[in-house]
């Protein structure tokens, strides 16, 4: 069989988790990778790549990835590796070492060698981030094992740690087709709702240093919003994206806090694609998602909305935004339907979403809940749930109570009528009846019209 070549795939994560009471507490895991590569290779070539990126919520993404290689050689033997280097945290135990090698005896000798002089502390508990790996070699199933390869790629004090899931295929004469498919966990962090990275710039190292056809699909759900670094391109006129606005920009870089050049992703169907022939990929493909402010306070004058509505309903208290003002409270509460495209005639909404970059008027739109997605309901519910809070603790903001809750005390600060008592302790009993009365009243509404609401914040029932 001769010295085994390797055939890398590789592609890379920062895995950053934010602490809270949500989430994990903070901790930091890394992983990293490639594309296939020949590292020996000078007969075969890469004519086609087909890459379908997915995310699938929660931090996870989906990976499916053809490629078309054409051997000018004769049919010959090799290992194809698929490198996922690991997250190492906590304690546990690395159950890879108990599985069975299912491959020749000469390369298990050698794999296991590697293993042997490389292997990891036994306490570490070893995770590679990679869930549900599936390969086919020219449309046939293929069987795979993995093993622990983590200091092989020495970098000093940070050792690389990493498994390598590998697989035999027979390289025929003429076209060979290699199918993957897996999904991947990816990085979070407190200012993004995700990270993900995937090393194209390895695949020049095929016959000729390109792709013939390169072909990159996202799919990213419905409304999504993502920032890609313009690392492989440097111009949008090969993408595409028939639902939605590619726009170029600047930004800052993440990782490093330089300004990078950009290219900002608002897909109504959350589909883009990117196809490229006699590309040589130079790069990596970057990409994040910046999340909507969290738990914060809205002011019209200084944010900018997201178009991805990023909250968690189950955690009423958090992801929800609460308004410095009452025309902020307007603009929130249309934000559903300003994704849509809805042409707004209160002037202070209008002006605000046209100097939005991801508004773009439809005059086809007819606003509706009916055409909502279940989690934009459940943002308009909020919206309401917001204004009856505002309306009920009016009574003890115009006795100057000073609230726990600072977005309260912010809100009602934009009235001449809120004046602050720090002696004055909030009890029902010393309401009047007529408040009381008031504040039945709203209890029983369910739903408080704008202008109704309005109306109450300028026009209480008493002047104290």
């Amino acid at each position: 069989m001769g010295r085994v070549k390797y055939i890398f795939v590789v592609f890379s994560f920062l895995m950053l988790f934010i602490g809270g009471s949500i989430f994990a507490n903070d901790a930091e895991y890394t992983t990293s990778a490639n594309e296939i590569v020949p590292l020996e290779s000078v007969d075969v070539r890469l004519d086609k790549e087909v890459l379908n990126i997915k995310y699938i919520g929660d931090n996870t993404f989906e990976v499916d990835v053809v490629y078309r290689l054409f051997n000018e050689g004769s049919s010959r033997e090799t290992v194809i590796g698929f490198e996922a280097p690991k997250a190492v945290y906590g304690n546990g135990h690395n159950d890879y070492f108990d599985k069975p090698y299912n491959i020749s005896e000469k390369l298990k000798a050698e794999l296991e060698a590697i293993d042997k002089k490389l292997s990891p502390n036994p306490e570490d508990f070893n995770y590679s981030g990679i869930m549900d790996f599936k390969v086919e070699i020219n449309n046939m199933p293929s069987s795979y094992d993995v093993v622990d390869v983590s200091r092989v790629k020495n970098q000093g004090s940070n050792p690389y740690v990493g498994y390598l899931y590998y697989f035999h295929v027979t390289l025929k004469h003429g076209i060979n087709k290699i199918h993957q498919h897996y999904k991947c966990s990816t990085s979070s962090s407190v200012m993004n709702i995700y990270e993900f990275e995937y090393i194209l710039s390895t695949a020049k190292q095929w016959k000729g240093g390109e792709i013939k056809d390169f072909r990159l699909n996202f799919d990213m759900g419905e409304f999504a919003d993502f920032i890609l670094v313009n690392s492989f391109f440097n111009n949008l006129k090969y993408w595409r994206a028939s639902n939605g606005k590619i726009i170029e920009e600047k930004n800052i870089d993440p990782d490093y806090g330089e300004e990078i050049n950009t290219t900002h992703f608002y897909l109504r169907d959350g589909k883009a694609s990117f196809y490229r022939n006699n590309f040589i990929p130079e790069s990596t493909i970057r990409l994040y998602s910046i999340r909507n402010i969290d738990g914060g306070i809205f002011d019209k004058t200084e944010d900018k909305l997201n178009y991805k509505i990023s909250f968690k309903p189950k955690y009423p208290n958090f992801g929800y935004f609460f308004a410095k003002d009452f025309k902020s409270l307007k603009i929130l509460k249309n934000l559903p339907f300003a994704r849509r495209g809805a042409s707004f005639k209160t002037k202070f909404i209008s002006n605000y979403y046209k100097h939005i970059p991801w508004y773009e008027k439809n005059p086809k739109y007819k606003p509706s809940l009916e055409s909502l997605t279940d989690t934009e309901r459940v943002w308009l519910h909020n919206i309401e749930m917001l204004k009856s809070k505002i309306l009920r603790n009016i009574p003890f903001a115009i006795r100057g109570y000073h609230f726990k809750d600072d977005r309260l005390n912010r809100f009602y600060s934009e009235f001449k009528w809120y004046k602050l008592n720090p002696k004055y302790s909030p009890n029902i009993s010393t309401l009047l009846p007529i408040e009381k009365q008031w504040l039945m009243r709203l209890k029983r509404k369910r739903v408080i019209g704008d202008r109704e609401f309005f109306y109450l914040l300028k026009h209480y029932p008493i002047k104290l």
